[in-house]
This record gives C-alpha cells, sequence and structure tokens, in this order.
C-alpha cells in the first residue's frame, strides 16, 4: 500500500504532492477476504499500512516481525506467487529478482518508465474525469505533459479509484494467470 507516513518521515514535500495517491485501506478488505476464502495467505510487505491506508484486517505485517529492506522481507517475496501493488508502490520491486507476476491497482500513472519485457505485469489503472463530469480518455492520458494525477492533485481532475468489484476481479485474473 501507498502510506503517507513513508514520504512525511523522508520528504514532507513528496508527501504533499503525492497525497492523493495514499491507498484506501478499506477498498482494499474485499481483495483481502477474496484471496483469504480462495487459500492463498496474505503478507504485508513495504512500509507498514498507516492511516488512511491502514487495512483493517489482522494479516501477517512485515513491521511486525522484520524491516523495511531487511533479510526478512526479501525471504518472503522469494516465497510469494505473485505481488499485489497499489497505488504503485515500490515495493513490487521485490517480486522482480524472483520473476513473479505483479498485480497493481489503482495504478495513477499510465506510462511504465522502464521495460518488463518477460515479466508478467496485470495493472488496473485509476480513471480520471474532468470537473465537468466527461471522463479523460487514454488518448488525453498518453498526450498529457505531466503525470495525471499531478492534475488530480491540484484540483484539476477528479481521480477514480478501483472499486472492491474491480480489485477482485484482478485477482482472479491472476489466480487464472498462475493457473495457466
Amino acid at each position: 500500500v501507498y502510506t503517507l507516513q513513508y514520504d512525511e518521515e523522508r520528504d514532507p514535500r513528496e508527501a504533499k504532492k503525492h497525497a492523493i495517491l495514499e491507498s484506501h485501506g478499506d477498498d482494499l478488505v474485499a481483495g483481502i477476504d477474496y484471496l483469504h476464502k480462495s487459500n492463498v495467505g496474505v503478507v504485508l510487505l513495504g512500509s507498514e499500512d498507516t492511516k488512511k491506508s491502514r487495512i483493517p484486517r489482522d494479516v501477517p505485517r512485515l513491521s511486525s516481525f522484520g524491516e523495511l529492506g531487511g533479510a526478512q522481507e526479501v525471504a518472503l517475496a522469494s516465497g510469494c506467487n505473485y505481488f499485489w501493488n497499489d497505488s504503485d508502490v515500490g515495493a513490487w520491486w521485490l517480486g522482480l529478482p524472483f520473476k513473479r507476476p505483479i498485480l497493481t491497482t489503482n495504478k495513477p500513472r499510465i506510462r511504465l518508465k522502464t521495460d518488463f519485457t518477460g515479466y508478467e505485469h496485470l495493472v488496473v489503472p485509476v480513471r480520471y474525469r474532468r470537473v465537468d463530469g466527461t471522463f479523460v480518455t487514454f488518448r488525453d492520458l498518453l498526450s498529457m505533459k505531466s503525470a495525471p494525477f499531478k492534475e488530480a492533485s491540484a484540483g484539476r481532475l477528479l481521480i477514480i479509484r478501483n472499486s472492491p468489484d474491480e480489485i477482485i476481479e484482478a485477482h482472479r485474473e491472476m489466480k487464472a494467470r498462475i493457473d495457466g
């Protein structure tokens, strides 16, 4: 999850610019419940979920027994079937050395900055709406000079996060891909 606390502690200016990206822990509950019902274990790697990003479920959290970037996090990452990353946080990088599939929900950026050929990614982007109510098209997004979430941070666009149902469907897709 993307939690503001991480940036607030390291770079408060970044935290202000990226506040709109903070994960909404309540919206992720349905996905976690779906995984548990499907007998898929969940462990939260990366920064601890706090404030708005707090997921109100009893799931193992790295912060309970290890440290961010420590050996415990890498050991846990090596055993994951796939990584679920919300709001495009950096913890998903742990999956790359182990060639694990990556699911990104609520991805605020439409473009990838790096070539990840050979890695399986499933991206469920946020949608954007103008203040007049019209939706921003992919063509519009691709022609923007700056990241659309910056326009949303400035109040010129509205960000529409993935619904719990969309997140569940993304997990169904990931499980199906893993199962061949």
